[in-house]
């Protein structure tokens, strides 16, 4: 498996390790019909438990989309939390200097609405 991984392009590579985020994400889905913030806490948490920054990245990515679209639903308190994982994932995208191409195919979503979404996520209170 390791020979396999090491014939893959750079951009393959991360584009593997950010959709394992995003799987290891996909269980806290039900926790948002509960609470907000026992969703994020799900997404925190199973974001700790990354093999590497960029599966972290693609949970704490992953988790702030799914949240941003409660919000826009009105689901309760989904805003503030995905105000929150928005900055978490941008302070992590930033450090490891990914670009929103792959996060826009992570996401399935056209990159121009996920920046616009971002900014506002982003906007200081």
């Amino acid at each position: 498996m390791l020979a396999a991984a090491a014939c893959q392009s750079p951009e393959r590579q991360l584009m593997r390790q950010l959709e394992q985020g995003r799987t290891s994400v996909l269980p806290c889905a039900e926790q948002l019909h509960d609470s907000a913030d026992e969703f994020r806490d799900c997404i925190r948490y199973r974001a700790g438990l990354a093999r590497n920054p960029e599966q972290r990245l693609g949970a704490l990515f992953y988790g702030w989309v799914v949240a941003d679209s409660a919000a826009m639903f009105s689901v309760p308190e989904a805003e503030p939390v995905a105000a929150q994982l928005a900055r978490e994932a941008e302070s992590l995208r930033r450090q490891l200097a990914i670009d929103d191409g792959p996060l826009c195919r992570l996401a399935e979503a056209p990159c121009p609405r996920l920046q616009a979404r971002r900014a506002s996520a982003l906007k200081p209170e």
